[in-house]
């Protein structure tokens, strides 16, 4: 039975850098974003992160598709928490088509990312979580500057960077 990756031991100092890359960016997005607010946001960025530092050469990681997928589910978000909010009952502020919407919310995001061959799956956590949680243009701001910053240093780096596995 083996516990360690075959190639940890000869590449470690790839491992800790790419991981401690990965470290400082999710830090970055936990300063940035409360936690305790945004639950799902982060969630999803973190696990975007994961997948930029530890497979950055996968398609996943890739620009495009890290961009484009975050693109696609902010403006379904946007679309969709529109029209949730048509429905709120004004007497008692409750919205019982919050899972309508954000079930549609993840169908319609996950087949324009197939169609638009921008399959990022973290994305579509955003999509999701920004209907549950109610979002401002700072925080649309944050998750578009937190995924460039994570594409540019992606970008940088390919060369040096390894998948970790």
């Amino acid at each position: 039975m083996r516990f360690l990756d075959s190639h940890f031991r000869t590449r470690i100092l790839s491992y800790l850098f790419q991981c401690s890359l990965a470290t400082g960016a999710i830090s970055l997005i936990l300063f940035m974003l409360n936690l305790l607010t945004y639950p799902g946001l982060v969630s999803a960025l973190g696990a975007t992160v994961f997948i930029v530092f530890t497979l950055p050469h996968t398609f996943t990681a890739q620009n495009r598709v890290l961009i484009g997928g975050y693109a696609i589910g902010i403006v379904i978000c946007i679309f969709f928490s529109f029209l949730s909010d048509l429905f709120v009952l004004p007497a008692t502020g409750y919205n019982g088509f919050d899972i309508l919407f954000g079930g549609l919310a993840v169908g319609t995001t996950t087949l324009l990312m197939v169609a638009t061959d921008t399959e990022h799956p973290p994305a579509v956590g955003i999509a999701l979580s920004l209907i549950i949680k109610p979002w401002n243009l700072y925080t649309i701001g944050t998750i578009l500057l937190f995924v460039s910053i994570l594409a540019l240093v992606r970008m940088l780096l390919s060369p040096i960077m390894i998948n970790l596995r």
